[in-house]
């Protein structure tokens, strides 16, 4: 398996890096990171050595740091809305301003979440949970 791992890992950060350029390149006011799994930016789960997401929690860091405009990144594996900015920037240890993160609903709170993009605005994604089962028409 850690082979596996490295290779996908790999494959992960160039694909992060690679999004980097691309959004730089057009000039794109923001990126959308979608993900499955938690990567535990609290440190809750308690797991045996090593921690199979510190390279790619670091991965997201360091894109926060690099692109500086907005980046949302959302994952589901939880199963509890949460919007908050979990990345500490490493010289003031104050949350990355420019990195949302927002956990979608899962089972049983199968609830849907908007998201208005607007490239004009500074903050660039504009989310909304939706608490009623079925979206307006």
């Amino acid at each position: 398996m850690d082979a596996e791992h490295r290779e996908r890992m790999a494959a992960v950060l160039a694909w992060l890096e690679d999004g980097r350029r691309l959004a730089e390149q057009r000039k794109l006011a923001g990126m959308l990171v979608f993900a499955q799994a938690d990567p535990d930016f609290e440190g809750k789960t308690k797991r045996r050595e090593p921690d199979g997401f510190a390279e790619f929690r670091g991965a997201l860091r360091d894109l926060a740091l690099k692109f500086r405009g907005p980046i949302l990144f959302v994952h589901g594996d939880s199963h509890f809305y949460r919007l908050d900015q979990p990345i500490a920037d490493p010289a003031t240890g104050e949350p990355l301003r420019n990195f949302t993160r927002v956990i979608v609903f899962g089972s049983p709170q199968t609830r849907w979440i908007r998201v208005n993009i607007d490239p004009s605005s500074p903050q660039v994604f504009g989310l909304s949970p939706v608490f009623r089962a079925s979206p307006d028409p």
